[in-house]
């Protein structure tokens, strides 16, 4: 079953203010990107791939590579359910912390 349009307004509320607060933080953008998404898909090292409700990430781009963006880094995600049990959206948040080392924080909303 496909979530429902109002399974996105937590997230949308939190991207807004997330996406107004990073932009008020003074950074190089031209050397730093912070970009945030809503269900982006995050793959794994192996073949799992997650969709995670929200995602805020960094990208760098090389001050010699004439414009070279490395990989993004992904630093937070967040899960938003209405129907799902606590347990199955914790157990999507660990897996994805597992497989990434660079997440500092897992959000989950339980409406």
């Amino acid at each position: 079953m496909s979530p429902l349009p109002v399974h996105e307004q937590p997230t949308c509320h939190i991207h807004n203010a997330i996406y107004s607060f990073t932009h008020e933080i003074p950074y190089d953008e031209e050397h730093i990107n912070v970009t945030v998404h809503t269900n982006h898909r995050l793959q794994n090292k192996g073949t799992v791939t997650h969709i995670p409700d929200l995602q805020v990430t960094i990208s760098r781009y090389s001050v010699t590579g004439a414009g070279k963006c490395q990989r993004p880094i992904v630093k937070w995600i967040g899960e938003c359910g209405f129907s799902s049990d606590d347990g199955s959206m914790i157990r999507k948040l660990c897996e994805m912390i597992d497989n990434d080392q660079n997440i500092d924080l897992a959000l989950m909303i339980s409406v």
